[in-house]
């Protein structure tokens, strides 16, 4: 691809007149977009890479070259809410974007395998800054800097213990609306999601999927100028892929 990216440097500066310079770009981006996802699927990102936002495909992507298929589900598609939400099987923490969420308990306790693994990425500077929070409520999101995180800030989010849908679903939907409203207060263009609550915590997988897809596209709704340019589901495990893949429009 590097090779690829030079040659399109090289393409552009031959170009004369903007119009024609745009209408070119565009097509030769859409070629190399091509080339990549023909190479390299969403879930062929080697473990240890660290992947930039630019590289994570929007759901428009996937459909658009065959990597995810279309079916009925509950969601109504939305063309310009998927060409803003995004899915990628990969490790969170290797993500290079604004903002990541991780899923945590109240008192910040790294029990989970998620919020082990940032706390571990994160280093000791963001274990001081947790500290600092005490115990919390169930719902509520705290913010750090990323550290030696790549990504810039990292949302805590403090999803609820799993009783019934109708207990804990609105205590999971502020995890997802109270991190992208703080997402916008820091400017925040690009902010990857786990599947919160669907591990320890016990959230069936379909449901907190669920919970997670409407709350994004809510927060989507509500805000009809462009205020993100990418929201990012990011999974790691190969059977969570696949409930998203079930349940995306």
């Amino acid at each position: 691809m590097g090779v690829m990216r030079d040659r399109l440097a090289r393409y552009r500066l031959k170009q004369t007149g903007k119009d024609a310079e745009d209408a070119h770009n565009r097509i030769f981006e859409e070629v190399l977009l091509s080339r990549e996802f023909t190479s390299q699927s969403i879930a062929e990102f080697h473990a240890s890479d660290i992947v930039k936002a630019s590289r994570i495909p929007s759901l428009n992507d996937l459909y658009r070259f065959g990597h995810l298929n279309r079916v009925p589900t509950n969601s109504k598609a939305n063309p310009a809410a998927n060409d803003i939400i995004c899915l990628i099987r990969h490790d969170i923490t290797r993500l290079e974007v604004d903002a990541i969420v991780n899923s945590t308990d109240r008192a910040f306790s790294s029990i989970g395998s998620l919020d082990n693994a940032v706390f571990k990425a994160g280093g000791p500077d963001m274990r001081k800054a947790i500290s600092k929070f005490g115990i919390c409520e169930d719902g509520s999101v705290r913010l750090t800097e990323g550290y030696q995180l790549p990504c810039k800030y990292v949302y805590h989010a403090i999803p609820p213990h799993y009783q019934s849908r109708g207990s804990s679903a609105e205590v999971l939907r502020k995890c997802y609306s109270n991190s992208l409203e703080m997402a916008l207060e820091i400017a925040a263009r690009t902010i990857a999601f786990p599947a919160i609550g669907a591990g320890l915590l016990g959230y069936p997988r379909f449901e907190a999927v669920s919970i997670a897809i409407e709350g994004v596209q809510k927060f989507l709704a509500q805000h009809k100028t462009r205020v993100i340019d990418k929201i990012i589901f990011c999974v790691f495990e190969e059977t969570d892929e696949s409930v998203y893949r079930m349940l995306l429009p």
